[in-house]
């Protein structure tokens, strides 16, 4: 049993009494010393080791953001670089479209004489005028790599004017007076072609004419 003095009279009392028998003083409680402050532990290794890694890996995905964003000003003109190798080859189908173009005014009529031929009545009077020739067909080719096709334009056709009513142009199967007439034309037939020969007899010109698909010669003064 452990003993304890007490405090007033100084005697020696058991520690488990509740008072001093020669006093009657309580005793005096024990004095409990504070716990003393836990420390807190180092961080593991592990863990350091943990944060350096992911602290080391920022960096190297920041640098390689920041020279992304660097060199990213630079893709545009590599991009650009082949419109002119495309505009070279759009160049170079364009010839094509010129020769269609160029072809296309050829046939039209450049000559435009007016068929004459003696009538019984006037010959001066007698000519063969142009009619409302048909459109020629300038057609416009597209733009492709294709060479496009274009069919010939119609031939531009006469029809007869300048000739009293009641009289008629005549045809002849030669060029000249004396040759026979095949045909004759009233004033407004139409559909008259010119052919390529025109010759001169004397003093008066004979052209070469197809109509309705018969071919005769009328003076062309």
């Amino acid at each position: 049993m452990a003993l304890i003095r007490c405090y007033e009279c100084g005697k020696e009392i058991s520690s488990l009494a509740t008072a001093c028998p020669s006093c009657g003083a309580p005793p005096r409680p024990a004095i409990v010393p504070p716990p003393l402050p836990t420390q807190a532990r180092p961080a593991s290794r592990a863990k350091q080791l943990s944060w350096g890694t992911i602290a080391l890996l920022t960096g190297v995905v920041l640098v390689l953001v920041i020279r992304g964003v660097t060199h990213q000003p630079n893709t545009p003109s590599v991009a650009a670089s082949p419109t002119p190798a495309t505009a070279e080859s759009a160049t170079r189908t364009s010839p094509p479209i010129e020769t269609a173009s160029e072809s296309s005014p050829s046939p039209t009529a450049t000559e435009t004489p007016t068929a004459e031929s003696a009538t019984t009545s006037s010959p001066p009077i007698e000519t063969a005028s142009e009619s409302s020739p048909s459109p020629t067909a300038t057609e416009t080719p597209y733009a492709s790599d294709a060479s496009v096709a274009t069919a010939p334009p119609p031939r531009a056709t006469y029809q007869v004017i300048g000739i009293p009513p009641g009289d008629y142009l005549n045809v002849r199967e030669g060029a000249g007076s004396d040759y026979q007439v095949v045909t004759k034309l009233e004033p407004g037939t139409g559909g008259i072609l010119l052919g390529t020969k025109r010759i001169a007899n004397g003093a008066t010109t004979w052209q070469e004419i197809t109509v309705h698909g018969q071919t005769g010669w009328v003076n062309a003064a």
